[in-house]
């Protein structure tokens, strides 16, 4: 039967019944308290436990029905015996479908009696260490109901200190969690009830208990001195919190006011609580880290897929200050770019209120110039792209909080540096982040090359602009003519709305279009009156020979159709093909505008030019017919706001002369 005695509570109004039960069970060794009625049986069981109670069905004041309500609310793991005349049969019977374990028949003989007491004892002791148990119903309540990564691990412990101290009926319930910095010592993070009613002394025994041993642990009076708190005495348990199969923390539960000792089966729950506690934590510990980092990460892909389409160096330039911005605290971000026999490329974004102090002397110029020289420097200031953008409060820029620089050379084929800096208030923690070295890695790369592409662009452009000036050498009333053709045409493109890499050919169509004129004599090219028919089908061969001129080179691949076509008409009889409308390029189309513009507007060998006024009558009259109307009535349009001279000049940077 254990270290001490069973209990057993006899509950009749009938003396002599009481007196027999109780002197021949105490004869087989448990020990026996008595009651005359239900009040009495309830104060008796509000100051120590009971293994069960046998109580009559009909007394006086409180019954044995009203008796078995009590202690299923407040002493769940007493079961109950009720003694029953053969009148209250059924009611005996109703009482176990609520509760009762059994029942006895008046008159009952010793040995009944005692059989039945050995059978609920039995059960008692297979159901304090055996499931089920009512709080596994708690249990499957706080696993749907309980959600940490919803509410936060503060929320999370507060509830579910709540649920653990409801379900054991606890007067109080602590948890402890692992301190992040030293895993040895625990740190009070939740509490339940009223948790002073047991001295600290007594808690400290329970989580120290609970943290050394594998299975937790439980303890009462009868089992310890110092189980006493407070001059009352306690019953403890606590168990570890696990998670991820290692022990983040302790939760321990207290019972002061009410006599039921913690039993072993109550410790099993109470580890699948804390086991269920502690892996809720654990994800959320490992998901939240996740989370972070996967936030991290999309912003790099957005930072990323916002320059990855790009050639142009300030685009890259902006989508990574902004970028960086979303992952570092920097004050400062710098991208400085030295290339030989060019001035550098050079680019920051900075907070609205810094001085142009921080970059002329101080920390932030002397750690600066260890990297670059004092010339290179300086040449920077005045070549610099300044983005800025608002901050919430000041800084103090004599005071550096840190600077972190990139050499670009680690990344790229480019020299120079990128840079973070960050004064106070503020540290040199602000300027670090994970993934900050991957988006560096592709920015540079991205930024390396744009650079190699706009530096072969304006390489390739010269080219193209040096052979169009061959072309037009050749006639020295014409020299401007593939020049003007290239800007006219730009500005029928941009007010098209046509896409950036179109609107390039278009721009390079332009320039070569009259390529093939290297293959027509000068006597042709130069001659002052009229050209005869034989003349003119020589001059019309200029746009096939320049498209086998160009067709071999595979970078003028998307241009040369436009530079074959450029004499075709919209209603079908231009050459070299007769196209009619929609058939020809619309690359071709802009240039046929262009091309017949500048040789209307422009001075000849054979006459002086007649003015805008009449080039601008000859685009309407012939829309629809030489000309696509659109593109005619679009550049018409652009004529009514600038003049020729006006479009030239606001395209002389793209011309490459």
């Amino acid at each position: 039967m254990g270290e001490s005695p069973e209990r057993i509570l006899i509950v009749d109004d009938d003396p002599e019944i009481r007196n027999t039960c109780r002197e021949y069970l105490q004869a087989q060794g448990y020990e026996v308290f008595e009651a005359p009625n239900g009040l009495k049986a309830e104060a008796l069981m509000g100051s120590k436990p009971f293994d069960m109670v046998m109580s009559d069905i009909v007394m006086p004041s409180t019954g044995g029905i009203e008796l078995l309500g009590y202690v299923r609310e407040n002493h769940p793991d007493t079961l109950v015996v009720l003694f029953t005349g053969h009148g209250s049969i059924d009611l005996a019977k109703n009482a176990i479908r609520n509760g009762a374990f059994d029942f006895v028949t008046k008159p009952f003989n010793l040995q009944d009696l005692l059989q039945t007491v050995e059978r609920t004892l039995e059960a008692k002791r297979r159901l304090s260490s055996e499931f089920p148990h009512r709080a596994l119903q708690d249990l499957r309540n706080m696993t749907s109901a309980i959600d940490v990564s919803g509410e936060g691990t503060p929320e999370f412990l507060r509830r579910f200190s709540s649920v653990v101290r409801k379900s054991f009926r606890a007067n109080a319930v602590r948890v402890y969690l692992a301190d992040h910095e030293d895993p040895d010592s625990l740190v009070l993070m939740s509490s339940s009830g009223r948790d002073e009613m047991i001295g600290g002394d007594l808690w400290q025994k329970a989580i120290d208990e609970a943290w050394r041993s594998e299975q937790g642990m439980y303890i009462s009076s009868a089992q310890r001195a110092d189980s006493v708190s407070n001059g009352k005495e306690s019953n403890m348990m606590s168990t570890a919190l696990t998670g991820g199969g290692q022990k983040i923390g302790v939760c321990a539960c207290g019972r002061l006011q009410t006599p039921d000792p913690f039993t072993s089966r109550d410790l099993k729950i109470l580890s699948l609580f804390s086991a269920q506690a502690g892996n809720q934590l654990m994800n959320y510990r490992l998901t939240d880290n996740l989370r972070r980092n996967t936030s991290e990460l999309r912003t790099i892909n957005r930072v990323v897929s916002r320059f990855s389409g790009t050639l142009d160096s300030e685009t890259i330039l902006n989508a990574l200050g902004e970028g960086f911005r979303l992952l570092i605290d920097y004050d400062l971000f710098g991208v400085i770019v030295i290339e030989e026999s060019s001035k550098p490329l050079v680019y920051f974004r900075l907070r609205s209120e810094l001085p142009d102090s921080v970059f002329l002397y101080g920390p932030l110029r002397d750690r600066i110039e260890k990297e670059l020289s004092q010339e290179v420097l300086d040449e920077s200031l005045q070549v610099r792209i300044v983005t800025t953008f608002r901050a919430e409060g000041n800084v103090d820029t004599s005071r550096l909080a840190g600077i972190r620089i990139v050499q670009l050379a680690e990344h790229s084929q480019l020299e120079g540096i990128m840079f973070f800096a960050r004064w106070y208030p503020g540290n040199d923690e602000d300027l670090d982040s994970t993934f900050m070295p991957i988006l560096a890695r592709q920015g540079i790369g991205a930024l390396s090359n744009a650079r190699f592409h706009e530096r072969g662009e304006q390489n390739y452009i010269q080219t193209i602009g040096a052979l169009a000036s061959a072309v037009d050498a050749k006639d020295p009333y014409t020299h401007n003519h593939s020049r003007n053709v290239t800007a006219y045409s730009l500005a029928i493109s941009d007010y098209s709305g046509l896409g950036e890499s179109d609107r390039n050919d278009v721009r390079n169509a332009a320039m070569l279009h009259d390529i093939g004129k290297i293959g027509v004599p000068d006597s042709i090219l130069n001659k002052p009156g009229s050209l005869t028919d034989k003349e003119f089908n020589i001059m019309k061969e200029h746009p096939e020979l320049g498209y086998r001129i160009l067709k071999p080179v595979r970078a003028f691949a998307n241009l040369v159709e436009a530079v074959r076509h450029h004499h075709e008409r919209y209603d079908g009889s231009g050459y070299p093909m007769g196209l009619e409308g929609e058939e020809i390029p619309q690359k071709a189309r802009i240039l046929c505008v262009s091309d017949a513009f500048d040789a209307m507007y422009s001075d000849r060998v054979y006459r002086p030019s007649p003015g805008i006024d009449y080039a601008k009558e000859e685009l309407r009259n012939n829309a629809g017919s030489q000309f696509d109307p659109s593109l005619a009535y679009a550049f018409l349009e652009v004529l009514s706001e600038r003049t020729p001279e006006q479009i030239l000049s606001s395209y002389h940077h793209e011309l490459g002369r």
